[in-house]
């Protein structure tokens, strides 16, 4: 969606708005599937700015989920409270389930406008139509039942405002990693994401550290692979062979982390400097 020219402005994508934010958090937990049994996932939204706000109070926008699954071949809407469960049926969805926070149109909304627009757009007002979206946020991968879930889906980035602006951190006791980014930096990111030439740069940075930050929790013996991280990284170790060795310094760490994002960093960056090199010559 980041990469979708859109003839409106959008809470949470890029920088249409300034100082307002949209987010959506789910409570991902590992636990066995019933037959016949819905799986529950609690969620919660976050919102601050004040016009969105009024046209959800008023039912002219819904919070929701564009849920799809490419294992059934489904795609839906679900809308939703602010906070609530939100439920998937075993037999409907398999495996990957990607979850796509959104305040959605479902009412015609003429000359929308908000305090928090980013100055670009001046004293215009937008048009929505149902089926439009006034707030959307970064996707979320749910396993129904965690075994298939890709150590690259179980990566998280949040906001976190308690954090320093320009710093990032890594929470690795849970079912995904957290990647939590202060407040400019997580606007660097929604902006630098959306950019090809700047992906190798965000593997050598947020990735690659966040690689070392999983590796020495491995060498230093607190990963039991009861984790959804764990098991999608032991798969990835396994399909590059790399072994882990015990309590490792940060330079070996370091270096086999370069290894496991070694095509699509460092290498990458080579190739873009030597395409400009022909290009200048």
């Amino acid at each position: 969606m980041s990469n979708i020219a859109l003839p409106y402005p959008v809470l949470g994508r890029a920088d249409d708005y300034l100082d307002a934010d949209f987010q959506a958090t789910l409570k991902i937990e590992e636990t066995e599937i019933i037959e016949d049994q819905a799986y529950k996932i609690p969620y919660a939204f976050d919102l601050n700015d004040e016009a969105v706000w009024k046209e959800i109070t008023s039912g002219n926008a819904k919070f929701g989920f564009e849920i799809s699954c490419s294992g059934t071949s489904i795609r839906c809407v679900e809308f939703a409270e602010e906070t609530g469960e939100v439920s998937l049926d075993p037999k409907k969805f398999y495996k990957k389930v990607i979850f796509s926070p959104r305040v959605f149109v479902v009412n015609d909304i003429k000359g929308f406008k908000s305090s928090n627009f980013n100055p670009e757009f001046g004293d215009m007002g937008f048009d929505f139509e149902p089926g439009d979206f006034l707030a959307a946020t970064e996707e979320d991968t749910v396993d129904v039942d965690f075994h298939y879930l890709r150590f690259e889906d179980s990566i998280k980035i949040q906001r976190q405002e308690s954090l320093d602006p320009y710093v990032y951190e890594f929470g690795l006791d849970g079912e995904s990693i957290i990647i939590g980014m202060g407040g400019k930096f997580h606007d660097y990111w929604s902006q630098a994401t959306e950019r090809k030439d700047f992906q190798p740069h965000l593997m050598m940075t947020v990735y690659k550290d966040c690689m070392v930050a999983a590796l020495e929790h491995i060498s230093a013996g607190f990963a039991e692979g009861n984790l959804a991280w764990e098991r999608g990284f032991a798969d990835m170790l396994k399909e590059k062979n790399v072994t882990v060795p015990e309590k490792a310094d940060f330079n070996a760490l370091n270096e086999l982390a370069l290894r496991l994002i070694h095509d699509d960093g460092v290498k990458q960056l080579c190739k873009d400097l030597e395409l400009k090199e022909i290009g200048s010559s």
